[in-house]
């Protein structure tokens, strides 16, 4: 049925602000001119304190003190937002160091400064460093920590011995962590401790650590995390597998499927990823992963094709990401046949795929919500048909680099019955995407009722106009998200439709 003669329901209108958020909003605003004041004082008094200014910090230390926790963790989070605004846009940092000087408090459980340090430089960030030590060192309840690129030694060497209860922290991109770090977590110190600094007990809770880019660090530091931390599920990091292949040819020199016990030590990591180098391992080293990781259900590979059917013993995967060393073949296909009634999340980076593994994807994985597609080329050398595929997909990614790109026919074999798609996301040649083609084969039969985002790139743009954005905003009542930047739209077509859009108060972004 063509989109035009549907009744027409435009996007949601923007709702009103909570009056909790608007009060977070005022009292961080207020917290953080007031820590920018003093700080500003501070310097251009030699860091000496006047009375009044003293009056205006144990105000402001009163008033976080009597806080809630649980409040005073999204204070902290929308002070450091405006601080970061603040810096970027005046070029000045007064105000940051004091503001987590008065927010970091005992009380707290959740403290995320990974969105801080990652966007700031190392000369802004270092006194930060300096002080967290100081402040953790108190925060004995704390349970989740991001510190995202900016992590040191000396900050874990004090989590191991003040924060026993910490259940998950993201170090990842730290260039300053070491092995020695990473050993603090377990409860193991290479140093004589003092007296003062208390004992290393390690943080034996944490489930979910990560630890991606820590280029100080070693495969045998992180080797220590897997056998100290007997609570770690989640752990980010490239080389799992190198870490299991060195546990086995310590354990077993001379290992063989007949000499490796049927009970191994036992490990409760749910997440995999070897995806450093290429992964091609002996049928030995798969069962005995399998047998110290039974509970797997996230995989991550960097593989050729013809070993992807080592993998399916690990039957309680449901998010996999691959990314396939080579021509992909008839391993991809077995696969999916033994593994893919379960997996619900698919990420696959490519050279060439062929019209065979699509079917396959559709046929053998009934149950993917969320699915992305990354390669060079898709060779469509068989007709594709959907047979009632994809039918439970809500997000599909597809970014395809050749210059021919994809046909009319690959893309409705992926949208015909997801009636239930909420993201698309689509880089690649799309020639034949014109906005007849987009209103009647895609649209006219396929109504994209529950999409949320929609952005469609292509090289050279993409031929729809302003008469297609303006017909998905019509129909597409949960439209939250239209990108229009690679379409034939002039920029200013874009800024009166943004303005549009804001004078009638819909909630929508468009980009």
């Amino acid at each position: 049925m063509n989109c035009n003669r549907k009744s027409f329901i435009m996007p949601e209108l923007n709702k009103p602000v909570k009056l909790e958020t608007l009060s977070m909003r005022v009292v961080a605003k207020y917290i953080q001119e007031s820590c920018t004041y003093l700080e500003s004082q501070k310097s251009e008094n030699n860091h000496v304190i006047t009375s009044s200014e003293e009056i205006l910090r144990d105000k402001i230390e009163r008033q976080v003190e009597n806080t809630p926790g649980p409040i005073l963790e999204i204070l902290l989070v929308e002070v450091i937002h405006k601080q970061i605004t603040e810096i970027v846009s005046r070029r000045t940092s007064k105000g940051l160091i004091e503001a987590l000087h008065v927010l970091l408090r005992p009380c707290l459980k959740s403290v995320d400064l990974g969105r801080m340090f990652s966007r700031l430089p190392r000369n802004i960030t270092a006194p930060c460093e300096v002080l967290l030590p100081m402040k953790l060192m108190h925060m004995s309840y704390l349970s989740e920590l991001d510190l995202l690129s900016r992590c040191t030694d000396e900050i874990l060497s004090t989590l191991s011995r003040c924060c026993p209860f910490l259940k998950k922290l993201n170090i990842s991109y730290s260039d300053l962590v070491t092995d020695a770090g990473l050993r603090y977590l377990c409860g193991l110190s290479d140093e004589q401790e003092k007296e003062t600094d208390g004992t290393c007990c390690g943080c034996k809770k944490i489930n979910s650590l990560g630890l991606e880019k820590l280029w100080e660090t070693t495969v045998e530091g992180v080797r220590a995390i897997v056998e100290g931390l007997p609570e770690l599920q989640f752990m980010r990091y490239d080389q799992i597998g190198e870490i299991f292949f060195r546990k086995l040819n310590e354990t077993y020199p001379s290992h063989s499927v007949t000499k490796i016990p049927k009970k191994c030590e036992e490990y409760r990591l749910a997440y995999f990823d070897q995806t450093y180098n290429v992964f091609t391992p002996s049928d030995d080293l798969i069962d005995y992963i399998t047998e110290c990781c039974p509970h797997v259900c996230m995989l991550k590979l960097y593989a050729p094709d013809s070993f992807l059917p080592s993998f399916k013993s690990w039957k309680k995967v449901e998010n996999f990401a691959l990314e396939i060393d080579g021509a992909c073949g008839p391993g991809l296909i077995n696969y999916f046949e033994s593994v893919g009634s379960n997996l619900v999340v698919i990420n696959i980076s490519f050279d060439s795929l062929e019209s065979k593994h699509l079917k396959a994807l559709g046929k053998y994985c009934p149950k993917v919500k969320e699915l992305t597609l990354m390669g060079t080329e898709m060779n469509e050398n068989e007709a594709l048909k959907n047979e009632n595929y994809f039918t439970e997909l809500e997000v599909f990614n597809m970014s395809i680099w050749d210059d021919e790109g994809i046909t009319g026919a690959l893309l409705l074999f992926f949208l015909s019955s997801s009636k239930g798609l909420k993201k698309l996301n689509l880089s690649a040649s799309v020639i034949f995407l014109n906005d007849n083609y987009f209103n009647f084969q895609i649209l006219g039969k396929y109504p994209l009722s529950k999409l949320e985002e929609l952005c469609i790139q292509g090289n050279p743009r993409v031929p729809l106009t302003m008469k297609t954005a303006r017909l998905i905003l019509r129909v597409c009542p949960s439209m939250r998200k239209l990108s229009l930047s690679r379409w034939r739209v002039t920029e200013k077509s874009i800024r009166l439709l943004q303005k549009e859009m804001k004078l009638s108060n819909y909630d929508i972004t468009i980009i």
